[in-house]
């Protein structure tokens, strides 16, 4: 609903309706088009303004649709449908009703009011139509003119706000919002202004505006403004002006803070014995010039900052201790301040300022006129070294994290260390990284000076040893900064400089510490005058930045070395890979030459020649297999499957392939004990554990030498007073027992040779997992071992397994064949996707006797066993085949035929082998590749069991 007409229409029935007699009295009174009509737009009554937009009389606009006037003579067809719709609008609620619409460029308010019958009923409306053209340009001025105050506002530096006359904020700008009160803008609209101001100032700052309303003068006040809700407050210098808007007093507020300021001028303001009291408090210096420059008074404080007691300033100029470069400044600002006394602003300045040793320090002065016994100037001097350290040293720092990607460590340390002698003004500087080992093992930098000079010389470019240098041992020992300026007085009493050594006069040590320990140090020499505290900050900052640089770089060191070992650990891991593919590939192969042979020698008669080739054949063959074992155990692609060997046969058969491993230069010395050594363990895992046990034994030969291999027997006795046996069970064990004469491993080293990934060795000699793999076998099964090295002499690895109480079994040994063709007939299915493997195990087994069911894949093999009508006693299966694996095959046939018993072989036994049975009985599964013989036996023997069961 817009607003109301501006013209006072009488109301005689009730608030929203007027009567037609009433009107009919006013209707020519009005400027604006008025004019009353019925339900069907014709007019009953009208005003000269209206007819005159008609061109017509009154008198002639009686009876004429308004509608069609508008539309058809001002062609207004939209505005004409818009009218009648608000007309009927009205007639049925009955309700007065403005609307706003748009003629040619010029604005119109056309109010509707009913005008009842008098039985009640709304039979013709009163329209009143307004021009409100000027009124909207003039709110559109309005708000223009707002939006370019409020972008002034947001630009004010400082605080600014707008006020009403009663000291409510109608704007503020962004300063004061975030940085003083710390509350939005929506926040602050409508509030207070005075709730800001401390209680004590609230009376000042309102005489003083209300001054500005009333005079139109422009008022300055300084008042206490409270922080962000307190419950700290900062003085401000308030200015306040009038400025008139739409007929409104307002005030425009803009505010400086003046805290640091007034608090300087409040120690100004007070009495001589109270500002000399306070002075002397001050971190700042305090200081009063007459009107020539020359100083009266300077607070205690300049001793601390410059080095120079008061006397020895007092009734000297001021220019006397600033930098000659700054003087000429100085001395403008200063004849400024005097020509222009009678301001109060106080003057902020930058100047180098003379220490009394003769260096220069970098101070802020904040300084005003002073009206005591006469004009001159009084003001603070602020030492801003460490500021300036800091934002040079920011700076810096950026800098040098920006030439790291693209330099080495030496190159950055003496980038920092030439910064080092170009701020101490030193003709010497120097960093030393700390290595682990010795204070001698380091990394040693010396400044570009440094090394051109020596370079100059001829110099062997070499330092003397940190242990026994004097000049820095203070800073090595104690972890403390050393400042010597008479190294002179230093050599009087422990002898001269070492040969082509730097002739050091005086010297600035830092050490930098880490975890309790010096880990570098960075040093300055030779500057023409005494070290201070001054240089002290500069060296100590930058030995900070130099430590980063080092941790960076060793952190980025480390990161590589990790990434290549991570890389070196999947290129192992690859090859492992290939060389299980390759062994289960060539075990196929080999069991199919194996079977063969095993074929051939059965033929009868055999003359003694061709026994012999295929006796050779055999032994070759059995050669390859126990190779393709060794790449199995390489790849850790077989299952783990414990079985009772005897350990001096396994080592006796592995030592060829460990020697050829070492290499000649390196002797291997085979100790067996006397007695039989039975232990249960899988046999790829001793292989493992020489193998590498021997690698490591040979890196750490470095030319020739000798690894001793020996078993022999150990018994742990309960409650032992050894702690090393203190928990461990007692009992039998069989030891293996590997000592080498290398060079051994230092003793901080010996807790960790069993981590994964830790290794002494250089980068590409070993990952650091060889050691971590002996153990995790060892520990796996139930054995411990032991580690005794000392350096230089060799180191001796003890391992110790429990012996096995049981039999010895051995595919090897004979065992009692059942005769052929005495088998009752079992049936057997057999399921091999290599087919002569899948022939020559059908052709042994019908040769035996036994049924077979061959099959070339497991649905195969499900198909078979769904349709014979023979009881299937045995499967026979490999392990990895395409369509499922056997251990999934077997499970299927076992819910089909509960009683089956399987069988099964594999070339090699990766992760999918997860059937729970599978390793309970050494028959159930044989390795491939195998000899007929041992088929027979598993077969057999299994069978045997399921007989013996029934």
């Amino acid at each position: 609903m817009q607003e109301e007409s501006k013209y006072n229409i009488p109301s005689l029935s009730h608030p929203d309706s007027i009567s037609e007699k009433g009107v009919f009295s006013l209707l020519d009174a009005f400027p604006e088009p008025v004019f009353m009509v019925d339900a069907q737009g014709t007019i009953q009554e009208a005003n000269v303004a209206l007819s005159s937009r008609f061109s017509r009389k009154p008198s002639d606009c009686i009876g004429l649709n308004i509608y069609e006037l508008l539309s058809n003579e001002l062609l207004l067809p939209e505005i004409a449908d818009n009218r009648r719709k608000k007309a009927e609008e009205v007639f049925l609620t009955g309700k007065r009703l403005s609307f706003d619409d748009e003629q040619d460029g010029r604005f119109y308010r056309s109010t509707i009011y009913p005008v009842p019958h008098a039985e009640g009923s709304i039979t013709k409306l009163l329209i009143v139509v307004q021009d409100i053209t000027e009124s909207r340009h003039a709110e559109k001025e309005a708000k223009n003119g707002w939006l370019f105050i409020q972008a002034i506002i947001d630009a004010t530096p400082g605080t600014f706000c707008l006020l009403d006359s009663k000291g409510r904020i109608l704007a503020l700008n962004p300063y004061l919002c975030e940085q003083v009160v710390g509350k939005s803008s929506g926040e602050m609209t409508g509030t207070n202004s005075m709730e800001l101001v401390h209680p004590d100032d609230r009376s000042q700052l309102g005489h003083s505006m209300k001054k500005v309303l009333i005079e139109g003068s422009e008022e300055a006040a300084e008042v206490r403004i409270l922080i962000k809700d307190g419950p700290e407050y900062r003085w401000f210098l308030l200015k306040s002006r009038r400025i008139v808007i739409d007929g409104n007093n307002l005030l425009i507020v803009i505010g400086t803070d003046i805290n640091d300021q007034k608090q300087a001028e409040q120690a100004l303001a007070l009495s001589e014995q109270k500002f000399r009291s306070i002075a002397e408090q001050l971190d700042a210096e305090v200081f009063i010039f007459d009107s020539d420059g020359i100083i009266t008074y300077v607070s205690p404080a300049t001793e601390r900052i410059s080095g120079f007691i008061p006397d020895e300033m007092i009734n000297h100029s001021f220019t006397e201790f600033i930098h000659e470069d700054d003087r000429q400044r100085g001395v403008e600002k200063f004849l400024d301040m005097l020509t222009n006394h009678e301001s109060s602003k106080t003057r902020e300045s930058l100047v180098r300022c003379r220490r009394k040793n003769g260096t220069f320090f970098w101070g802020e002065v904040r300084a005003k006129i002073h009206n005591g016994d006469g004009i001159g100037i009084i003001g603070l001097l602020f030492d801003i070294t460490a500021r300036k350290r800091h934002e040079t040293f920011k700076a810096f720092r950026l800098h040098i994290l920006q030439m790291s990607e693209s330099n080495t460590m030496e190159d950055l340390l003496r980038v920092i260390v030439d910064e080092a002698e170009k701020y101490t003004e030193s003709t010497i500087g120097f960093f030393h990284y700390l290595g682990d080992d010795s204070p001698d093992d380091s990394l040693q930098v010396l400044s570009t000076s440094v090394k051109t000079s020596m370079n100059r010389e001829e110099s062997n470019d070499q330092h003397p040893s940190l242990t026994g240098a004097l000049f820095w041992a203070d800073a090595l020992n104690q972890g403390k900064p050393v400042i010597n300026n008479n190294l002179n007085h230093l050599l009087e009493q422990h002898g001269s400089w070492p040969e082509k050594h730097p002739d050091l006069k005086r010297l600035l040590v830092v050490p930098v510490e880490r975890g309790g320990k010096v880990v570098a140090m960075i040093g300055v020499g030779n500057k023409t005058q005494d070290y201070d505290e001054n240089d002290l900050g500069w060296v100590t900052s930058l030995a900070e930045i130099a430590w980063d640089i080092v941790a960076r770089k060793l952190a980025e060191q480390s990161k590589q070395e990790m990434q290549a070992m991570l890389l070196q650990s999947q290129k192992m891991e690859l090859i492992g890979q290939l060389a299980g593919g390759i062994a289960h590939d060539f075990n196929n192969m080999l069991g199919v030459i194996l079977g063969n042979i095993e074929m051939a020698m059965t033929q009868q008669p055999l003359n003694g020649l061709l026994q012999r080739n295929l006796m050779n054949i055999l032994s070759a063959v059995n050669r390859s297999s126990d190779l393709t074992t060794q790449l199995l155990a390489f790849a850790k692609e077989q299952a783990v499957m414990p079985l009772v060997v005897e350990l001096n046969t396994m080592v006796q058969n592995l030592l060829s392939m460990l020697r050829r491993i070492i290499g000649e230069n390196i002797t291997i010395v085979w100790i067996p004990d006397s007695h039989r050594s039975l232990i249960k363990v899988d046999p790829s895992q001793i292989d493992q554990i020489l193998v590498n046990l021997c690698i490591n034994a040979r890196n750490a030969i470095s030319d020739t030498g000798t690894i001793t291999i020996e078993t022999g027997c150990w018994q742990c006795i309960k409650n032992s007073d050894s702690p090393s046996q203190s928990s461990r069970i007692p009992g039998d064990y069989v030891t293996l027992t590997v000592t080498d004469t290398g060079c051994g491993i230092d003793k901080e080293h010996l807790p960790h040779i069993f981590e994964p990934f830790f290794t002494v060795n250089k980068q590409g000699k070993g990952m650091g997992l060889g050691l971590a793999t002996v153990y995790g076998i060892v520990k796996q099964n139930n054995g411990y071992i032991d580690c005794q090295s000392e350096p230089g002499k060799g180191t001796t690895f003890r391992i110790h397994f429990p012996r096995h109480k049981g039999g010895y079994l051995d595919f090897d040994d004979p065992e009692e064949l059942l005769p052929s063709g005495s088998c009752t007939l079992e049936t057997i299915l057999i399921v091999e996707d290599d087919p002569d493997i899948l022939n020559l195990c059908r052709l042994e087994l019908e040769k035996n006797g036994y049924k077979v069911l061959p099959a070339n894949t497991p649905d195969e093999a499900l198909n078979l066993a769904m349709s014979s009508s023979e009881t299937i006693h045995l499967l026979l299966t490999d392990v990895v085949m395409p369509q499922m694996n056997g251990c999934d095959l077997a499970k299927k046939l076992l819910g089909i035929m509960p009683h089956l018993k399987t069988l099964f072989m594999s070339g090699y036994t990766p992760d999918v082998i997860d059937y729970p049975d599978m390793f309970d009985v050494r028959i159930n599964y044989i390795q491939k590749p195998f000899t007929l013989k041992t088929l027979l036996l598993s077969v057999q023997n299994l069978l045997k069991q399921e007989n013996s069961s029934s």
